[in-house]
């Protein structure tokens, strides 16, 4: 069922964005970082635009079964990860601005999930888009346990960077790379 992918998908961006709105001072500073040719740069009025931008989207994707919503919920997370491959090419020890005050290092996780959603997004464009209706009519069981499956799929994607980002920093602070030794070094 391609409806769950990009309800979850959706409602990713549509969380995203109110932290922003919330909160929009890391947004803009990981706007500032990256050093993005904006008239507001660095001020939080950058951040509640992207933030009221993103939960746009994330509402029409699931308002709209269209497959035009689908298409730019793809170029939206496609957007997404070129911002962190920006990010992290000018400065990868800002943090990605991503959940209002919660903001990590963008790592790998971060690129890999935004490109994961864009390609998503684009292959529901492509097959066709499913209506919420279709589920809430197969039942109410039906529906709330398609709620709870949202629910739950989005708490993973929202934790996914931050976990994966720590789980890296343990690592390299936990395992120090061992010494180098050269020829004819005594140890």
């Amino acid at each position: 069922m391609l409806a769950a992918p990009l309800h979850l998908l959706a409602l990713v961006l549509v969380v995203s964005g109110i932290q922003k709105l919330v909160a929009p001072g890391a947004a803009a500073e990981a706007m500032a970082h990256a050093r993005l040719p904006l008239p507001w740069r660095g001020r939080p009025a950058t951040g509640i635009a992207l933030g009221a931008i993103e939960a746009a989207t994330g509402l029409a994707a699931l308002a709209v079964p269209h497959r035009l919503a689908a298409a730019w919920l793809g170029v939206f997370y496609l957007a997404l990860a070129g911002f962190v491959l920006l990010l992290r090419a000018r400065d990868a020890d800002a943090g990605c601005g991503c959940f209002g005050a919660s903001s990590t290092p963008p790592g790998t996780a971060h690129l890999a999930l935004n490109g994961v959603a864009a390609t998503t997004a684009f292959a529901i464009a492509a097959a066709g888009v499913p209506d919420i209706v279709d589920v809430i009519d197969d039942g109410l069981v039906t529906a709330v346990a398609y709620v709870l499956l949202l629910a739950i799929g989005a708490a993973v994607l929202l934790v996914a960077p931050a976990l994966t980002s720590e789980i890296s920093r343990l690592l390299r602070s936990e395992h120090p790379s061992p010494p180098v030794r050269t020829f004819g070094s005594v140890s």
